[in-house]
């Protein structure tokens, strides 16, 4: 394999040749391999990147020794070839990535309003979505660029993969407690980025504190936990307790080698960062990497287990159909006692709720609502805001208030 350097954006120069694809979005912009000319360059510098790959030369090495100079030492990378066997890019190459997944059936007339008005309405009732649309757009686009270069070379990037969480932890830190957006998705790997994504914004949701000062290092934790499952062999990408014996022990070493060397690779919180690696246990004990059981798993890594399992649930994959937030609520009060702790279901649900805030719902009358809030002593009946007969909102009412009146159902926004 060619030796790769890093080199400053302002050292670069024309002739040198490049050692990773350069991603301007989800696109490949300059394959690895490409010889630098002057326009080349200007535009790398304008990308705002912290560092470029060239392809090392025997002359060249001075230069690489000074660029180096004055970095700590790390751990060595894992060597996630070793768990396939073989010398080839992950099994989640850049085809599998671009792999449709299953949408659900074609939407109904409600389904289909809901799509074209939802923002206006939404912004009529006074809802504010939690992260600015541009924002999540170019942080899914950033994150699933990094996670395509990660899985086609074996070889996880911190760097972009750090930029991409520290944008959305930017946001978070401070925000109130906006809606959620869902959308519909075509690929899978828009179901890996938009998954990461939302159990972030979960996590932050449903903490006491919405501006809790650990936010950015259990965002970028999860965003390089979740990066690692796009280098395991599709054999380690089943349940825990359905591995066999020595897939789950080959899991559980894994993690604990990759959760090492980010803890040694990276600035963030160790303890944090344990807090996040142990969304894998389990409330029965059968869970990695530790086999932690019941009150012994921390509330965060508990949080941060709900939050991706419900975020799993609402984006389809291969083979898998996507789930309401009804459908993905119910799913965890099912695994309560089992994967979860009844209590911490009962608190991510009292924050997010079976409808989450900006859900359209329609009622047992016929009507359509918008949920407005969550009331954590009736988690079926939030406070709405019904739609006239032109998509209107009004004023808001207590569903609780008022007898013989409930939920019949969600309309999907997607």
């Amino acid at each position: 394999m060619m030796e790769t350097r890093q080199v400053l954006p302002t050292n670069l120069q024309s002739g040198q040749v490049l050692g990773q694809d350069v991603m301007a979005g989800s696109m490949v912009w300059l394959r690895e391999g490409t010889v630098l000319n002057e326009a080349a360059i200007e535009r790398l510098r304008r990308m705002g990147l912290e560092h470029v790959l060239i392809r090392r030369s025997e002359d060249d090495e001075p230069a690489a020794q000074q660029e180096s100079a004055g970095s700590t030492a790390s751990a060595a990378e894992p060597d996630f070839r070793r768990l396939n066997d073989d010398d080839e890019a992950s099994w989640m190459s850049s085809e599998h990535f671009a792999r449709l997944v299953d949408n659900n059936q074609p939407v109904a007339g409600d389904e289909m309003m809901f799509r074209e008005q939802k923002t206006g309405m939404r912004e009529q009732a006074g809802f504010k979505e939690m992260i600015p649309p541009e924002v999540d757009l170019r942080v899914r686009k950033g994150l699933q660029a990094s996670l395509i270069s990660s899985a086609m070379r074996n070889r996880i990037d911190l760097e972009r993969i750090n930029s991409q969480a520290d944008e959305l932890s930017e946001h978070l830190v401070g925000n109130g407690r906006g809606y959620i957006r869902m959308e519909d998705i075509n690929t899978y790997g828009e179901h890996l980025t938009a998954r990461t994504v939302m159990s972030s914004k979960l996590f932050h949701l449903t903490r006491t504190d919405p501006s809790d000062g650990d936010i950015r290092d259990h965002v970028r934790c999860q965003f390089m936990m979740q990066s690692m499952y796009t280098l395991l062999p599709a054999n380690l990408q089943q349940p825990v307790l359905e591995l066999p014996g020595n897939d789950r022990q080959l899991l559980r070493d894994t993690l604990l080698e990759y959760g090492e060397w980010v803890r040694s690779s990276t600035g963030v919180d160790g303890d944090v960062l344990e807090r996040v690696l142990m969304q894998h246990e389990r409330f029965d004990g059968q869970g990695l990497p530790h086999g932690l059981a019941g009150p012994e798993i921390p509330d965060d890594s508990q949080t941060w287990a709900l939050a991706t399992a419900y975020s799993n649930s609402l984006f389809s994959r291969p083979g898998q159909q996507r789930s309401s937030p009804r459908e993905a609520a119910d799913s965890l009060i099912r695994q309560s006692g089992t994967a979860f702790g009844s209590t911490s279901v009962n608190k991510f649900l009292r924050r997010f709720g079976y409808y989450p805030n900006g859900s359209l719902v329609r009622l047992n009358t016929g009507e359509l609502a918008l949920v407005r809030r969550q009331e954590e002593n009736s988690m079926f009946k939030p406070v709405v805001c019904r739609l006239d007969s032109e998509n209107q909102p009004l004023p808001e009412t207590e569903l609780g208030s008022e007898k013989g009146v409930f939920i019949r159902g969600s309309v999907l926004e997607y």
